[in-house]
């Protein structure tokens, strides 16, 4: 719930910024929140499923973020074209904010199972399996920024911030 809350709140400093240097903090910020997010959200869904469901669960979380992609990038371009581009920000702060609230209400708190070292969360990141796969997934995304911030450069050099 505190990852939406900052995704939430990320959105409305973009939408009510002057300032692109601000936008590009939020939108870090909003960055961080939701890999947050997606990290509890994964531990909740594969907890709450059970070890033979686990894996089913964790296919409809990448659904989800599949379909947001998918549908949520062309829906927020076609608002952004009518409502300027502080409308998908405004969109994505209420729905953060709302699902926010909605988690709060309906998803029961559990209590922390384990205590976890910090060190035992670096060892973990060294082995080799998770190694191969942290530099396909860094490779991808590095990509995938190079191509996004060209974009996001393209177009506020030709609109302008209003």
């Amino acid at each position: 719930m505190g990852a939406l809350t900052v995704f939430a709140l990320g959105h409305a400093v973009a939408a009510l910024s002057t300032s692109f240097t601000v936008v590009l903090t939020a939108r870090v910020v909003t960055a961080l929140a939701t890999g947050a997010f997606w990290a509890v959200g994964f531990v909740i869904a594969t907890t709450a499923a059970g070890p033979a469901r686990s894996t089913r669960a964790v296919g409809v979380m990448m659904g989800g973020l599949t379909l947001a992609n998918v549908i949520g990038v062309p829906i927020g371009s076609f608002v952004g074209h009518y409502t300027g581009w502080r409308g998908p920000f405004w969109a994505l702060a209420v729905l953060a904010a709302l699902a926010a609230v909605f988690v709060g209400r309906f998803i029961p708190r559990t209590e922390q199972r384990a205590e976890v070292s910090v060190w035992a969360e670096v060892r973990a990141l060294k082995q080799g399996r998770l190694r191969t796969t942290r530099q396909r997934r860094e490779t991808w995304s590095q990509s995938l920024r190079v191509k996004m911030v060209t974009a996001c450069r393209r177009r506020v050099a030709t609109m302008g911030m209003t």
